[in-house]
């Protein structure tokens, strides 16, 4: 499942999203580790110094905002058409 993130609300919402599915034990439909290039984007996001992207990428789920390092932000481009 793609997720893109743009702005608190969401941002808001989608912490919600995890939250519910970890409590019904269902996080994994966030997640895509079936990817090809999975373990070697997992790496890249984990050099990341953004604490919540590294933290929510475990969770399935990316996030995109201006307060972000452009770096960052372009990761979570690339991931998203990645599907990853």
């Amino acid at each position: 499942m793609k997720v893109d993130v743009l702005d608190q609300i969401r941002n808001d919402l989608e912490l919600m999203k995890i939250e519910l599915a970890r409590k019904y034990n269902e996080l994994d439909l966030f997640m895509n580790e079936e990817h090809p290039q999975f373990h070697l984007v997992k790496m890249e996001v984990a050099k990341s110094r953004d604490k919540q992207l590294v933290q929510l990428f475990g969770s399935g789920v990316g996030i995109h905002h201006a307060g972000m390092l452009r770096a960052d932000r372009g990761l979570t481009e690339r991931l998203f058409l990645m599907d990853c």
